[in-house]
């Protein structure tokens, strides 16, 4: 068995190749010839899986190591015959702990209004961190039935961050979901984060606002147009990062122990490594105006800040993030 993996997941080699034989490769750089007579794929978001990789391929399982599926074609994997397994949660305390991290930077006062729009695994974790940093929060995801409207919540949040899928299509398109009248409807002076997917902000509208001045400041992790990202869209943010908010060691190590599970189940087998996860450095902290430097200061090396991510990030604890009452 030949398996075509992501040279950018850790502990793969150890893991898949007690499957099969196991090539790495950076996953953007995937071609159809080297899937051709590959029976598995293992990727993460960076890979573009569909017809144009796959198309006569000998591929049965894809696995890929993240939350988003939106790299995924889904329908046409489905139509093959090809099982398909995505890393549900695997990297949502990283993204809360980014979240956290950039509000903390940006001063986010004790007892501001958080709104949350997308309440899955991320959206839960980062309600947790929030009211842990002392923060009310207010809840929006019309497909779970949860919280107040998108308009309810944009009109009284002092902060408002993305954690929805990229959709186009269907009742609830995220495509653009905050557009020119998403931030006409901001309370004024609020903050923007986005660490979800690029395309989910109309870039154009996120620059106009706040260049007006409707948002006050703005973290943003996820870019239209990645990795090729607008200087622009980059000078309108305060807190600028190359989408490296669930890049925890802890958030990668997951993703690859999900997919490296859900392959054994494919083949029957049973799991048999364990994935080592030492407990992080006493007096651990996450530097995010690090990650803000060093994507400002290189852009265009997009991919390789993201592949060359160091492994000493490790996620803190809810606690961590907690902020002394005023007075």
């Amino acid at each position: 068995m030949k398996i075509l993996a992501d040279s950018n997941m850790p502990f793969v080699r150890e893991a898949f190749s007690r499957i099969g034989e196991t090539v790495l490769k950076d996953g953007r750089a995937f071609t159809a010839s080297d899937a051709r007579d590959a029976d598995m794929v293992i990727c993460r978001s960076t890979a573009k899986i569909g017809p144009a990789l796959l198309e006569g391929s000998k591929v049965r399982f894809v696995g890929s190591g993240v939350i988003g599926t939106d790299h995924l074609d889904i329908p046409w994997l489905e139509s093959q015959g090809i099982r398909w397994r995505s890393a549900p949660g695997c990297n949502a305390r990283s993204v809360a702990n980014w979240v956290a991290s950039a509000l903390q930077a940006l001063r986010l006062p004790r007892g501001a209004t958080l709104g949350i729009v997308g309440c899955g695994h991320v959206g839960s974790q980062v309600e947790i961190y929030a009211k842990a940093a002392g923060l009310r929060t207010v809840l929006n995801d019309p497909p779970k039935g949860v919280g107040v409207t998108l308009e309810e919540l944009l009109q009284v949040s002092d902060a408002v961050t993305l954690h929805v899928p990229l959709v186009r299509t269907g009742k609830w398109p995220t495509f653009h979901l905050a557009d020119e009248r998403f931030f006409s409807l901001m309370k004024p002076g609020a903050v923007f984060l986005n660490a979800a997917r690029g395309a989910v902000a109309d870039t154009d509208a996120f620059i106009a606002a706040k260049r007006s001045g409707r948002i006050s400041a703005a973290a943003i992790d996820c870019w239209e147009g990645e990795p090729h990202v607008r200087k622009d869209a980059i000078d309108a943010a305060d807190i600028a990062t190359p989408h490296i908010a669930g890049h925890s060691f802890e958030g990668k190590v997951n993703g690859t122990a999900a997919v490296y599970r859900e392959a054994c189940a494919f083949l029957g087998i049973e799991p048999d490594f364990d994935f080592p996860l030492p407990p992080p450095p006493e007096g651990f902290l996450y530097d995010i105006m690090a990650d803000d430097a060093a994507f400002r200061a290189a852009p265009e090396s997009f991919d390789r800040l993201r592949a060359a991510y160091p492994a000493s990030r490790r996620e803190l604890p809810p606690e961590a993030f907690a902020r002394p009452a005023a007075g």
